[in-house]
């Protein structure tokens, strides 16, 4: 590990992922599942706002989406969020109009002339592959993000950009952070594998699904979820993050940490019509209830929970209907997390 990279401001104790968030946090107004019932800390999320074409073996449709759009609207169930990006001005009012009533500072998207990020996927019969037909960056990969004037408090921090500068410049802006998760995707692994352990090096969380930490690892042949797991940590342990939030889709989440590796299961769905931006929701939904005081295990159910609605229906459109009580009765039919056998040698 380079010893003279920069690093990242140690979050204290109380602030780390699983760490008793201190006095007052699970006190009066605090429910049974473990997610404080009181107005969250400030997030802020960072990532892209996209025009996205999404094909089902049911139907299609172009639906506002990206990485920032769904983590913003799923942190934005336990309190104020902001959500910063860039996107083109073909890009409809409506969009942030309608986030802005969901309690979302929108202050932080910036609009440039050029064309908002534009994707297109097609699903397979199983709804869980998927095939990528384009991808149009747009504005966006090459427009410095601007954070809103305002980011004092604002203490959890969440990573979705492909960019590695953007990502940079927000941990810039966002002085008094003392949380910062990183959700990856595939095309930063690929093509700008050097810009993403810079910015592994300066955050907390990684939240990461299975075929992205395989990729990472380099590694395609069977291999155990245990063993992927301790493999990406002690990977991400190197670059410098702490926490591991290991994405399986339908069949959970494993946390991994100081504290060993533990299982999630996935909350169920009343039907899937649409997987797209699951992940993303789930580490939106987390890190909230992070800065709301719960564990990393509570965290863990809460986003899994969250992310089961997101996939019922097209887009974002489950996460417009539900309020925190719907999530909260999918968390109280969740199981506790289960505690796994690291593999190999215990990770220490």
């Amino acid at each position: 590990m380079d010893e003279h990279r920069p690093r990242r401001a140690a979050p204290r104790d109380r602030d780390r992922p699983g760490a008793d968030p201190g006095p007052g946090a699970r006190g009066p107004g605090a429910d049974h599942r473990g997610v404080p019932a009181v107005t969250a800390p400030t997030v802020a999320v960072v990532g892209a706002i996209t025009r996205d074409d999404i094909e089902t073996p049911a139907a299609a449709r172009e639906e506002l989406g990206g990485s920032a759009v769904y983590a913003a609207l799923a942190a934005a169930l336990l309190g104020p969020v902001q959500i910063v990006s860039v996107v083109g001005d073909d890009a409809p009012l409506w969009w942030l109009e309608r986030m802005a009533g969901r309690g979302i500072d929108v202050s932080g998207v910036r609009v440039v002339p050029g064309a908002t990020f534009h994707w297109g996927c097609r699903y397979r019969a199983n709804l869980e592959d998927r095939d990528t037909l384009f991808v149009h960056p747009g504005v966006f990969d090459d427009t410095p993000i601007v954070a809103p004037r305002d980011t004092a408090g604002v203490a959890h921090l969440f990573l979705s950009s492909s960019v590695a500068a953007q990502n940079r410049a927000a941990m810039a802006a966002y002085r008094d952070r003392r949380l910062t998760m990183l959700d990856t995707i595939e095309r930063e692994i690929v093509q700008a594998r050097a810009g993403l352990l810079e910015t592994i090096a300066e955050v907390d969380v990684v939240s990461i699904n299975e075929a992205e930490a395989r990729m990472l690892l380099g590694v395609e042949g069977p291999l155990a979820r245990a063993e992927v797991a301790t493999r990406t940590l002690a990977m991400l342990r190197e670059w410098g993050a702490e926490t591991l939030l290991l994405k399986h889709g339908p069949d959970g989440i494993t946390l991994a940490d100081a504290g060993g590796l533990r299982s999630v299961a996935a909350a169920r769905a009343d039907q899937v019509t649409d997987p797209t931006g699951a992940g993303d929701v789930f580490g939106g939904a987390a890190l909230a209830a992070l800065a709301a005081g719960a564990s990393l295990e509570e965290a863990a159910r809460w986003g899994s929970a969250t992310a089961s609605f997101v996939v019922e229906a097209f887009g974002a459109a489950r996460l417009w209907e539900i309020d925190r009580a719907d999530v909260e009765r999918r968390v109280a039919a969740l199981p506790a997390a289960t505690p796994l056998p690291a593999a190999g040698s215990a990770v220490p």
